[in-house]
């Protein structure tokens, strides 16, 4: 089990090494005081045995997490302030330190999925915040190019979710699970909210509350996603397309790829 508990953190693998960066702690969540966690820890298969691994710069949780070639990517989520983060740490083995890249995210996000593609980090969907304060769910697409060190912007979602689990194949084909959206789909970039339900029961937005299982929040009902999506980067086509759905609507859950290319929830 881990150290301490803790939800809504972001994990990666590398080689035989398990990786949790950042999340809330389970108990000061359920006083009321939720608090995002600046450290990080490492489960060695081999060893069996978790070992501390430096602190972030920037405390986070409902942030993602991709590796490339050994490298860890801790990307956006919502600070102790309650703000949502535009920056990405990187983590190296070899530095043994995070260190913030200096090509942030376009705007604060948080209940992105993120994953990589090669030496791509692409950043699915999410909520964002605007000057005049609004949250939106997004359908956006945004991919940084480790090597160029520049984002570009890939194709939309079908439509705005958050909360969903995004993999990579070992072919780089990328596919999103699941997710958050709301059950009157908004315009194809994003839809505004007031406040968004997250996993477990709790609403963000001007605090933490706790919403009737199913209710409808600010007028404006949220629903779980069963779809299944997937992109190929290296395809012509530049579309998400359909696979089968999942069994039962999930958000905010876990998704990872086998050996043999079986994804699983």
């Amino acid at each position: 089990m881990l150290p301490e508990p803790r939800h809504h953190h972001a994990g990666a693998i590398v080689g035989d090494n398990v990786y949790v960066i950042g999340g809330l702690n389970s108990r000061r969540t359920l006083t009321g005081r939720p608090r995002p966690l600046a450290s990080c820890l490492c489960y060695q298969l081999g060893e069996r045995q978790w070992t501390q691994l430096p602190d972030l710069q920037v405390p986070r949780a409902y942030h993602g997490c991709a590796a490339v070639q050994g490298t860890l990517f801790a990307v956006g989520g919502r600070d102790k302030r309650g703000r949502l983060l535009d920056s990405i740490e990187c983590w190296e083995p070899s530095s043994q330190r995070w260190r913030v890249i200096t090509e942030p995210l376009s705007l604060g996000r948080m209940g992105a999925a993120v994953a990589a593609s090669g030496k791509v980090v692409c950043v699915a969907g999410g909520v964002a915040r605007t000057d005049d304060g609004r949250l939106w769910l997004l359908a956006d697409v945004d991919c940084y190019d480790l090597q160029a060190r520049r984002w570009y912007r890939g194709p939309r979602l079908p439509w705005p979710v958050c909360l969903g689990s995004l993999v990579s194949t070992g072919s780089g084909v990328l596919v999103h699970v699941g997710g958050l959206s709301l059950c009157s789909e908004g315009a194809a970039g994003g839809a505004p909210v007031d406040k968004v339900p997250v996993a477990g029961g709790a609403i963000f937005g001007k605090a933490f509350q706790q919403p009737d299982p199913g209710a409808a929040v600010d007028a404006r009902a949220f629903r779980s996603r069963s779809d299944v999506l997937f992109w190929d980067p290296s395809s012509a086509d530049g579309r998400w397309k359909s696979l089968c759905p999942l069994p039962e609507p999930r958000h905010g859950s876990g998704a990872a790829v086998c050996m043999n290319g079986t994804i699983t929830q």
